[in-house]
């Protein structure tokens, strides 16, 4: 808007110099084309009297004629001079304006490619935050869920080693169970064929004995079979 009002400004002076100018040139041509009806009328009067003026007045006339004419061309060229003066130095100021106006401009546009420039930085700067941000989670999940997953893991094992280790002690009981059930078969055996064996001995030394006496080996008290030797009485029968 600054900008706007000072081009308009400057064209409202621009165009109150031109109409100054031209309203200066249009008098200036009144007051010439007055001067020129004049001149030619008070040449005609002289032609008019030329017979009766004499021959050095005609002479005066043409010198003063040739003397306005010199200066009229004198005060042409002064007028053009300053006028063409005052146009080269309107045109260095509306120069001067238009490189006030694109240094302005140039100036505007810097600072908008700067804000420009600051803004995508900016955004840059919080895009790779928001990626550090999201990349940092990600990995904390990652370590979080691979930690959950070897604490299962881990849980796992620890489960299977408390069962096998039940197991195990399970199957240990177990044999020992069994083998305390065979050992207490084996005792009740023993005993049961210990007891048997005592009272076929004992049957065996109630029967008498033969003629030829004791041979046949005799059954051990306790039931183990184990030879005696025969008595010293034992001997062969008389008949």
């Amino acid at each position: 808007e600054e900008k706007e009002e000072k081009e308009e400004k400057e064209e409202k002076e621009e165009k109150e110099e031109k109409d100054e100018k031209e309203e200066k040139e249009a008098k200036e041509k009144d007051q010439q084309e007055e001067k020129d009806v004049q001149e030619q009328e008070e040449e005609k009067d002289q032609e008019e009297e030329g017979d009766q003026e004499p021959e050095e007045d005609n002479e005066e006339e043409e010198r003063e004629e040739k003397n306005e004419r010199e200066d009229k061309t004198i005060e042409e060229e002064e007028k053009e001079q300053k006028e063409k003066k005052v146009e080269e130095q309107k045109e260095e100021e509306v120069d001067q304006k238009e490189e006030e106006g694109e240094e302005q401009e140039e100036k505007v546009k810097e600072q908008k490619e700067q804000e420009v420039d600051h803004e995508q930085n900016e955004q840059k700067r919080k895009q790779e935050e928001r990626e550090a941000e999201e990349e940092q989670q990600h990995k904390e999940g990652e370590e979080e869920k691979q930690t959950e997953e070897e604490q299962k893991e881990e849980q796992q094992k620890l489960e299977g080693e408390q069962k096998e280790e039940q197991e195990d002690g399970n199957r240990e009981e177990e044999d020992k169970q069994a083998a305390d059930k065979e050992a207490e078969v084996q005792e009740r055996g023993g005993a049961e064929a210990g007891a048997e064996g005592a009272k076929e001995g004992a049957s065996e030394e109630a029967l008498p004995r033969g003629a030829e006496g004791g041979q046949e080996p005799l059954e051990a008290a306790d039931g183990g079979g184990v030879p005696r030797p025969p008595p010293a009485e034992a001997g062969r029968g008389e008949g």
